[in-house]
């Protein structure tokens, strides 16, 4: 399939948001005493090559990728991760590919301790994409289901005070590339 020159430079742009929030992030939380969990950081490399000083731990629904924890983001994965456990969630285009996204919000909602700190970044004016199982060809289903507005961002994280949503806007009115959203248990 080709990607249309719109696509790439969007992606490189979107990818570039994720990397500064990311460092962002981690250069403002990172301690001692910080632990955070990285949801699916395969595909950007995440949050270790930031983080100093606190521990990062993965979490990822595909066992083939290594994660400390292999869960669907979108359960109750109370039997491997306890409340209130990590002090930075960070989860980065990952909710477009979840079934159940506000459920996947509540347990973000559910590990993070009070006081803490979830980054959510998601793609709004982009392609359906990835990721893609292997002898993938045009016109099989792809497990890209959601585009959330600033609006849908802030429902999905009502239950955090306050939530911060960021566009990165596109030449289009109303149209951003992408959001960043900070929310604080």
């Amino acid at each position: 399939m080709q990607v249309s020159e719109y696509d790439q430079e969007a992606l490189l742009l979107i990818r570039r948001n994720v990397d500064f929030a990311i460092r962002k992030t981690c250069d403002i939380l990172d301690s001692e005493n910080t632990l955070f969990l990285d949801i699916a950081p395969n595909e950007h490399g995440g949050a270790k090559k930031y983080v100093e000083l606190g521990k990062v731990l993965t979490a990822d629904i595909n066992p083939a990728n290594s994660p400390d924890f292999v869960l669907d983001i979108c359960d109750n994965n109370s039997d491997k991760i306890n409340d209130c456990s990590f002090d930075v969630v960070i989860c980065t285009e990952v909710l477009e590919h979840t079934t159940r996204p506000w459920d996947a919000a509540s347990e973000i909602h559910r590990i993070l301790r009070p006081g803490g700190i979830a980054l959510v970044t998601t793609p709004f004016n982009f392609r359906i994409h990835g990721p893609l199982p292997a002898g993938w060809k045009e016109g099989d289903p792809v497990s890209d289901y959601w585009r959330f507005t600033e609006h849908g961002l802030r429902l999905l994280f009502s239950k955090f005070r306050p939530v911060q949503v960021t566009p990165l806007e596109s030449s289009r009115p109303l149209m951003p590339y992408h959001y960043s959203t900070i929310a604080v248990r």
